[in-house]
């Protein structure tokens, strides 16, 4: 790839320099032609005026938009090369414990929160197999987010209680895909669950819900819809998708 770019950065700049040459030649022949015009007695000197200036206007305008090309291409790669460097930043500066692993349960991309966790640099972590990395197993662990998210095709959120992690961690394993739709690989964001959070959880086993409205009823008998309850007492997001069941029903024409 690297070596197609220069290639392509030095044929531009050869034409860049074989236009601005024959620009400078044109424009010397038309200086000649225009003080020495007994040297050019067919019509006059107008002839090769005319023509030397048509071919001059053309060299500097093909220059021009050529160099403007040029810059128009380097302005993109700076601001792609920014774009990258202030998404690795976020990446880097995210607290919770940030993967990407492709399909086959190789890890591809780790945060610096991770490595701090794991104690391993980037490059005792890249390319090893998730679950013998943080399960120390031969084969995908038992309630494997990883592979939940690769057949339900949706985000899954586990709580994983390992002792070779040594920590219970809340990890929630979203799925990425091909343009084709098949599964690429997922992105896993763990957090550790701290003592208030499991017992929170344990004090919180059966929430009265409305059988009708679905709507939950708190402590002092108010009733709130679901999105608002998990995002205020479980400090959780909601983000909307639609299931396969609904996708047929509601876009059958499509599916």
């Amino acid at each position: 790839m690297g070596n197609i770019k220069m290639k392509a950065e030095i044929s531009s700049t050869t034409a860049l320099s074989l236009i601005i040459f024959f620009s400078a030649l044109s424009l010397g022949l038309f200086i000649h032609a225009f003080l020495h015009p007994e040297r050019y007695p067919f019509r006059g000197c107008h002839i090769v005026i005319g023509t030397t200036t048509v071919v001059l206007s053309t060299l500097l305008v093909m220059a021009l938009l050529l160099r403007t090309q040029q810059l128009s291409s380097k302005l993109k790669e700076k601001e792609l090369l920014q774009a990258k460097i202030d998404w690795e930043n976020t990446f880097n500066t995210i607290t919770d414990f940030v993967s990407v692993h492709d399909k086959d349960f190789k890890v591809i991309k780790v945060n610096h929160s991770l490595c701090e966790f794991l104690g391993k640099s980037p490059g005792e972590i890249l390319g090893k197999l998730s679950y013998e990395l943080f399960h120390n197993l031969d084969e995908p662990y038992e309630n494997c987010p990883h592979l939940k998210a690769s057949k339900i095709e949706h985000p899954v959120t586990e709580i994983i209680s390992d002792p070779n992690i040594g920590v219970p961690l809340q990890i929630t394993c979203a799925p990425f895909f091909h343009e084709d739709g098949t599964f690429k690989g997922s992105v896993h964001m763990a957090r550790v669950q701290t003592a208030v959070d499991i017992k929170h959880t344990k004090e919180n086993n059966f929430i009265p819900i409305c059988a009708s409205c679905k709507n939950i009823r708190e402590n002092d008998d108010n009733w709130t819809i679901p999105e608002e309850y998990f995002m205020r007492e479980y400090d959780s997001q909601f983000t909307h998708t639609l299931c396969k069941d609904c996708q047929k029903k509601l876009y059958s024409d499509f599916m």
